[in-house]
């Protein structure tokens, strides 16, 4: 067997569903497609199953959304070890009929601890630093045995909790962290197949790329089962500069109640290009097709925007002296919206949401054997943050649907 066709076939083993009643149903041969989404921005794993349902399995099983769903998903490709998922069933929906003798319905679920966070509410005082209360949150009232990675952060709090669940714990503290080891302060919680995780962007961003991918024109090599090969592509976004002149890409002005004044902060991207994806900014730059330094020009005017919304509910109750991180958390924060990419690839299991990833584009034009290592497109090329997956699992078939953000021009 061919080394590029194993990932092609790393799909799942079974799938099994126990009803509230505890009796264990095996409904692999039922299943026609399993879906799996991982979000940057979503603090558990979701997902849907579709299934082809011919000889009354709904009311044998007694389908009512409170069951416990098993699949079992080879962990390597190409060897017999499995990861086993375990999920909660929360809906059923698009029941449809195909013939009378077959109907089809899709099946909602979402990971266990989502649950027990909504039936969890904190009402006792944490002290410590942020990552430490969002530890003892998770293990104390989550009580989750899944693999938790928490960045370390600065200062220490007490803080009481005024009746929220867990979760909304967690991410009040990640609003108002700030990392002891980068110095970023836009922090994430969100759940990854490896398990969960509280990271600022800024950490990430820095990694080494996890995976190359190519979009290249169909061949050979495309027409292989190579995991690095992008299958097809959209632009979802590149950015807005309007936009981000109306939102304020670069200043944040704040009210100073303690020295009575209002404090302006700015993000300049030619002296600090830390944070970067790539070298050169994209969504908001200093010179434009005019020649007019739009820099000098707001050092001029200044800006019309005081205090935004944004501003006034994220970061209400953060120190006066945490200005520069917020500051650098809200440049961070608008960068998800320049240059954004979904495409579709074989599936694999060596990367997730969070992680770095080159891709490489060649520009729109007619590509030959002469001039293809000059036609690099470096506008789409380059370095992305991993924001989003859907593991699409199916009996002899696994894709993945990736969603993915730059901020920069490859250099």
């Amino acid at each position: 067997m061919s080394e590029l066709t194993i990932p092609f076939l790393g799909t799942y083993r079974s799938v099994k569903l126990k009803n509230k009643d505890g009796k264990e149903f095996n409904i692999t041969s039922f299943v026609s497609e399993i879906s799996i989404f991982e979000d940057l921005f979503s603090n558990s794993l979701s997902g849907e199953l579709l299934m082809v349902d011919n000889v009354g399995a709904s009311d044998l099983m007694n389908l009512t959304g409170n069951e416990k769903l098993t699949i079992e998903i080879f962990a390597e490709p190409g060897s017999d070890e499995v990861e086993i998922k375990e999920f909660y069933v929360y809906s059923v929906s698009s029941r449809l009929k195909n013939n009378p003798t077959s109907e089809v319905y899709k099946l909602h679920f979402i990971s266990f601890e989502s649950v027990l966070n909504e039936h969890t509410r904190v009402y006792s005082a944490i002290e410590g630093t942020n990552s430490e209360a969002v530890k003892q949150l998770f293990s104390q009232y989550i009580g989750s045995e899944k693999p938790f990675e928490v960045e370390s952060t600065s200062g220490s709090f007490k803080f009481v909790m005024p009746s929220w669940t867990p979760f909304e714990g967690i991410n009040w503290y990640a609003g108002r962290s700030i990392s002891a080891e980068s110095g970023g302060s836009y922090f994430l919680f969100y759940e990854t197949m490896k398990g969960y995780n509280f990271k600022s962007v800024e950490k990430l961003i820095t990694a080494s790329p996890v995976f190359e991918y190519r979009y290249e024109p169909a061949g050979k090599s495309f027409a292989a089962k190579d995991p690095s090969n992008i299958r097809e592509y959209e632009i979802v976004n590149m950015g807005d500069t309007i936009k981000g002149v109306t939102e304020n890409y670069t200043t944040l002005w704040t009210n100073d109640l303690i020295r009575k004044k209002y404090v302006k902060k700015r993000f300049e991207i030619e002296s600090d290009n830390k944070g970067k994806l790539n070298d050169a900014l994209i969504g908001v730059a200093d010179q434009n097709g005019f020649g007019v330094s739009l820099k000098s020009r707001r050092d001029v005017f200044g800006s019309e925007v005081i205090i935004k919304p944004e501003t006034r509910n994220v970061h209400s109750a953060t120190q006066t002296y945490y200005y520069d991180s917020i500051q650098t958390k809200l440049s961070a924060m608008r960068q998800f919206s320049n240059l954004k990419i979904r495409f579709l690839a074989f599936g694999h299991r060596k990367m997730k949401v969070g992680d770095v990833i080159d891709m490489k584009f060649l520009q729109t034009k007619m590509i030959t054997t002469e001039n293809k290592d000059n036609s690099e497109d470096k506008l789409l090329s380059g370095k992305y943050l991993v924001t989003a997956i859907r593991y699409i699992f199916k009996a002899q078939d696994f894709h993945m649907s990736v969603e993915a953000v730059k901020d920069s021009r490859k250099s």
